[in-house]
């Protein structure tokens, strides 16, 4: 897996929702991606035409989430792109992307997935969905989403 990104003031345009009563998030939006990154059962969305991350969704049981302060990086608007043979339609499940903590902020609201404590490029690439980025490895996945 091969991963860029570059600032731009264009993300994709939506709101991040948790539903308790289903134990998932989902992303609202126009746009939705064709192929899907696992974070145990939880989706990072690629869009295949684009390579482009764009959303996420999936079950994430919120009983298993770690309340606790959160320094929030500061993220910067901007694409990111995931390039390798994926093909559309798939989910796939990376080795190092599963197995990761879930951390909530209740007086914020934002949720950390991954690495809470770790310097790397934060990029927000659809509304309050964030990922940072390490080298060539997303670290943690940040989501504010509206809980319901």
């Amino acid at each position: 897996m091969k991963i860029t990104y570059k600032y731009s003031k264009k993300i994709n345009e939506g709101i991040i929702v948790y539903k308790k009563n289903e134990n998932s998030f989902d992303f609202v939006s126009d746009k939705i991606g064709d192929i899907s990154l696992l974070i145990d059962y939880l989706q990072l969305n690629i869009d295949s035409l684009t390579n482009q991350l764009v959303s996420v969704w999936g079950l994430h049981p919120y009983k298993s989430w770690i309340n606790i302060t959160l320094d929030v990086p500061q993220f910067n608007k901007g694409i990111v792109e995931i390039e390798n043979n994926y093909e559309s339609g798939i989910s796939y499940r990376e080795e190092e992307l599963n197995g990761w903590k879930t951390f909530y902020d209740n007086q914020n609201g934002w949720v950390c997935i991954g690495e809470r404590n770790v310097n790397g490029i934060s990029i927000m690439f659809a509304t309050d969905v964030c990922i940072v980025i390490k080298g060539n490895d997303i670290k943690s996945l940040w989501l504010k989403p509206k809980i319901i």
